[in-house]
């Protein structure tokens, strides 16, 4: 317990500014949270980002695996209010919002998608209605796409590359059947 604490006020000294910048950037988004529906990301509460940060700074303390232990760090803030896969880094000035995923197949490894490169262009843009921000998630699968074609990213041992449609097909309604 006490080495969690150590950790936390260490933690607090040294980002206290980041931390305040945050919670000013989700005091924003919490004001029409609607709006961000888009992005995907279901943002916490300002006043949630303290106990949120506790409780990570705790999981990080748990993880043994070496691809996990390298992979994620402590400055990487859960701003997703019931998980941890969507983040951002408080190291990084423009707040960029990514989301962390798992490639489950050989060889086995994490990897990050940025949802956006600078919160604060999400929170401008937010008074402009949600365009930016469907561009922004179609963008998003776009991205992912890129990801699962890469030759890092087989499904199998079969040479040709696997295409995920980022829009599935419409189907025709026929009438009367």
């Amino acid at each position: 317990m006490n080495d969690k604490q150590f950790n936390w006020e260490n933690f607090i000294e040294r980002y206290s500014q980041e931390l305040e910048t945050l919670k000013t950037k989700l005091e924003l988004i919490n004001l029409h949270p609607e709006t961000f529906d888009a992005l995907g990301v279901d943002f916490i509460s300002p006043d949630m980002l303290e106990e949120r940060i506790k409780d990570w700074l705790w999981l990080l303390s748990k993880l043994t695996h070496p691809l996990e232990t390298e992979f994620f760090k402590p400055t990487w803030i859960p701003i997703e209010k019931y998980e941890y896969d969507k983040f951002t880094d408080i190291c990084n000035t423009n707040f960029p919002v990514f989301e962390s995923n798992y490639r489950f197949v050989d060889p086995m490894y994490w990897y990050n998608l940025v949802l956006t490169k600078k919160l604060s262009e999400v929170i401008f843009h937010q008074q402009f209605g949600n365009e930016q921000l469907k561009f922004m998630k179609r963008n998003r699968k776009f991205q992912l796409n890129k990801i699962l074609n890469s030759p890092l990213f087989k499904f199998n041992d079969n040479q040709k590359k696997t295409t995920i449609m980022t829009k599935p097909k419409k189907r025709e309604k026929k009438i009367g059947k």
